[in-house]
């Protein structure tokens, strides 16, 4: 009996941070389907991936919307996982972490697209 003692201490316990992060993700996943399947909505979901010159999946684009994605996640994450009282010395830290996974993932994309600019031109 101890042994299961010892293994359910690590079942995560219900929060309400975790409850409304979910609820928000849930949320947004409905709204995202909810707009794709309506045939009269001037949102266009795949312009976001789609690059609309070459008509091609845009390496920039989604490096970008990576980058917003991973740094979005991983504020939430760190927001969640520091004590209550420390989290306004944070604030500055936790800003600038963000923004340097936004102009990372800007630099990269621009990267790759440089690069694939190059092998056109080559060719």
């Amino acid at each position: 009996m101890n042994t299961l003692m010892n293994y359910l201490q690590y079942i995560p316990t219900f929060d309400m941070n975790s409850f409304l992060l979910m609820t928000f993700v849930f949320l947004f996943i409905f709204v995202f389907w909810k707009e794709h399947k309506n045939p009269k909505s001037n949102l266009v979901w795949t312009d976001l991936i789609i690059d609309p010159k070459t008509n091609k999946a845009s390496v920039t684009r989604l490096g970008q919307f990576w980058g917003i994605f991973l740094s979005g996640w991983i504020m939430i994450f760190l927001t969640q996982k520091i004590p209550a009282d420390k989290i306004a010395d944070m604030y500055a830290y936790l800003f600038g972490i963000w923004l340097a996974f936004l102009v990372g993932s800007y630099s990269m994309s621009n990267f790759f697209k440089m690069k694939t600019e190059e092998k056109e031109k080559e060719k």
